[in-house]
Protein backbone atom coordinates (compact mmCIF):
# COMPACT_ATOMS: atom_id res chain seq x y z
CA UNK A 1 0.00 0.00 0.00
CA UNK A 2 1.47 3.08 -0.89
CA UNK A 3 2.09 5.97 1.52
CA UNK A 4 -0.09 8.51 -0.11
CA UNK A 5 -2.94 5.92 0.32
CA UNK A 6 -2.51 5.11 3.78
CA UNK A 7 -2.21 9.29 5.04
CA UNK A 8 -5.54 8.90 3.08
CA UNK A 9 -7.01 6.49 5.18
CA UNK A 10 -6.19 7.55 8.46
CA UNK A 11 -7.70 11.06 6.84
CA UNK A 12 -10.81 8.53 6.68
CA UNK A 13 -10.55 7.25 10.22
CA UNK A 14 -10.59 11.37 11.42
CA UNK A 15 -13.47 12.69 9.46
CA UNK A 16 -15.61 9.22 9.99
CA UNK A 17 -18.84 9.61 11.87
CA UNK A 18 -17.31 7.25 14.70
CA UNK A 19 -13.92 9.09 15.10
CA UNK A 20 -10.24 7.48 15.40
CA UNK A 21 -10.99 5.07 17.83
CA UNK A 22 -8.41 3.91 20.09
CA UNK A 23 -8.35 0.01 19.33
CA UNK A 24 -6.54 -0.23 16.12
CA UNK A 25 -7.87 -2.03 13.51
CA UNK A 26 -7.88 -1.81 9.15
CA UNK A 27 -12.08 -0.78 7.90
CA UNK A 28 -12.30 -0.36 5.02
CA UNK A 29 -15.76 1.34 5.24
CA UNK A 30 -14.58 4.33 6.44
CA UNK A 31 -12.85 5.23 2.85
CA UNK A 32 -16.70 4.83 1.83
CA UNK A 33 -18.15 6.66 4.56
CA UNK A 34 -19.86 10.74 3.08
CA UNK A 35 -18.02 12.88 5.04
CA UNK A 36 -15.07 11.70 3.72
CA UNK A 37 -15.90 11.49 0.19
CA UNK A 38 -16.85 15.00 0.46
CA UNK A 39 -13.49 16.15 1.69
CA UNK A 40 -12.05 13.58 -0.97
CA UNK A 41 -13.86 15.82 -3.69
CA UNK A 42 -13.05 18.83 -2.16
CA UNK A 43 -9.11 17.90 -2.04
CA UNK A 44 -9.46 17.21 -5.56
CA UNK A 45 -10.82 20.18 -6.35
CA UNK A 46 -8.55 22.39 -4.28
CA UNK A 47 -5.17 20.14 -6.09
CA UNK A 48 -6.67 20.83 -10.05
CA UNK A 49 -7.42 24.67 -9.02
Amino acid sequence: MSSRMLDFYFLSRIVSNVGDRTVFSYNIETLMEERFLFFLKHYHQSIHS
